[in-house]
């Protein structure tokens, strides 16, 4: 082996041997090392200037742009309702209440629950 002992008469080579290092690697500096300062809405607010318009005009945009808008809301409104199914839901409430008020018509009725109904009835219309 390789432990020194006087005993081992081997002769020993001290021959150079080929030891391959690595090459040394070149730590660049890239951009996302450098922290950049988030903006946390802090600065100022500068607003930009505005070319100032005589009242009456500005008045008369304001009334065209609320015109436009309230043409294109009615045309959007228009569109999106279907008059049919309008129509169907109405009748189909009327019919409900028809339907409820034909089966209590049928049904018969005590003396006392008459009288409560009555009661409750001049309640409300009072």
């Amino acid at each position: 082996g390789g432990e020194l002992n006087a005993a081992n008469k081997e002769p020993v080579s001290v021959a150079p041997t080929n030891i391959t290092t690595a090459q040394p690697r070149v730590k660049t500096r890239t951009a996302s090392l450098k922290k950049k300062v988030k903006d946390k809405g802090k600065a100022k607010l500068v607003e930009k200037t505005k070319v100032l318009k005589s009242r009456k005009a500005q008045i008369a945009i304001d009334e065209e742009v609320a015109r436009k808008i309230k043409a294109e809301s009615n045309a959007d409104m228009q569109d999106n309702i279907d008059w049919n199914k309008v129509v169907e839901q109405v009748q189909s409430r009327q019919s409900d209440a028809v339907r409820k008020y034909q089966a209590l018509k049928r049904k018969l009725v005590s003396v006392a629950q008459a009288r409560k109904n009555m009661m409750i009835y001049l309640k409300n219309m009072a």
